[in-house]
């Protein structure tokens, strides 16, 4: 693993954001094209590790660790302060697509093409558990900011719902007809969104137990035709 600390000494001329006053402080936050001043983007690091592509980057929610997983079938911790290693998961069979933290941040998942997530403790050092389920690669999956859900799609067109603390899976959603592509919770994990190849979103109503669906039919190159559907999940 190769660290290359690309930071450089702040030059004297230059003005941080902290000794401007509120006016021109502001104008910056905001992107004032006005205003002479403008944010300041230098290269910090650069993480060299994975031994072939990186497929997802994601901060823990105290900003202090960096995890990215890649088709080498790893999963890596990086120092946020040093640009180091941390740790390197070793556990999918098959290449990772996409990896989410828990809210509280002692967990991560992963999402392989080994069809399977296991779910990572940052105590432990190990997996805590592997969640079985899909029939094909798992593409993406997010944690619920609120609870031990989590949720995640795949190339089986499915989006499955777990309940982390017991491995089991809640709930199977058959909300799409090609490869789910993305998920995710809302902020309070009161809904859950999905899209997929087959060019819809699915918005879904939490908790698990009581789903109904409203699904999105936009069709950008016909004028943004919308069209709504209510249904109950239950009796598909």
């Amino acid at each position: 693993m190769d660290v290359v600390d690309n930071s450089q000494p702040e030059p004297k001329q230059e003005h941080p954001l902290e000794t401007l006053n509120p006016a021109k402080e502001q104008a910056l936050l905001s992107g004032n094209p006005a205003s002479s001043q403008k944010p300041c983007y230098k290269l910090r690091y650069t993480l060299s590790g994975h031994t072939r592509a990186v497929s997802a980057l994601k901060f823990s929610p105290n900003g202090a660790i960096l995890a990215s997983s890649g088709a080498d079938k790893l999963v890596k911790l990086w120092d946020t302060n040093n640009g180091e290693i941390i740790r390197t998961f070793e556990g999918h069979r098959e290449g990772i697509s996409d990896i989410a933290w828990s809210s509280d941040g002692d967990y991560l998942a992963s999402a392989s093409d080994d069809k399977t997530i296991i779910i990572w403790s940052l105590e432990l050092g190990t997996a805590a558990r592997t969640l079985i389920g899909h029939t094909n690669f798992v593409f993406c999956l997010n944690y619920n900011p609120n609870s031990n859900l989590l949720v995640s799609g795949g190339y089986d067109e499915t989006v499955r719902v777990w309940d982390v603390a017991r491995g089991k899976s809640l709930k199977v959603l058959p909300a799409h007809s090609d490869p789910v592509t993305a998920v995710s919770f809302n902020h309070d994990g009161t809904l859950i969104v999905s899209c997929a190849m087959d060019g819809l979103m699915w918005v879904c109503l939490c908790p698990v137990w009581s789903f109904t669906m409203l699904k999105h039919n936009y069709k950008t190159n016909l004028g943004r035709r919308f069209r709504t559907v209510l249904e109950d999940v239950g009796r598909r």
